[in-house]
C-alpha cells in the first residue's frame, strides 16, 4: 500500500488499476498489489474492478556440479571447506554446523 500511495492517490481506483497493470513486475507481484488494494477498498467501502493476473511458474534453478566446484574454488579457505562439506554431505547449513535441538 505504501508503494501505491507514493505513486498515486489511493482514492482514485481507476488510476491505481492502471498503475498496477503497467507496473514493471512479475504477475505474482501485481497480484499481491491487487490483493492489498482490494482489502483496502473493502475496508474503506470503495468500489473498484479488480484486475486478474495469472501467475507464471518459473522452473527452479539447480546448479550443475561444475558450478558448485567453481564456487568452492573461488572462496577463501574456511568458507571453501564449509561449502565442500555441504556439497559432499547434502546437509543444510544448520546441520553441518553441529547445531542440535535435542
Amino acid at each position: 500500500m505504501r508503494l501505491l500511495s507514493k505513486i498515486a492517490d489511493i482514492k482514485d481506483s481507476e488510476r491505481i488499476r492502471g498503475l498496477i497493470c503497467s507496473y514493471p513486475a512479475s504477475e505474482a507481484r501485481k497480484e499481491l498489489l491487487s490483493n492489498a488494494y482490494d482489502y483496502y477498498c473493502e475496508f474503506r467501502g470503495y468500489h473498484w474492478i479488480r484486475p486478474k493476473f495469472k501467475r507464471v511458474d518459473v522452473p527452479i534453478f539447480l546448479p550443475l556440479e561444475s558450478d558448485l566446484d567453481a564456487l568452492i574454488a573461488n572462496t577463501r579457505d574456511k568458507l571453501s571447506v564449509f561449502l565442500h562439506l555441504l556439497k559432499e554431505t547434502g546437509a543444510d547449513s544448520g546441520e553441518a554446523c553441529g547445531n542440535s535441538d535435542g
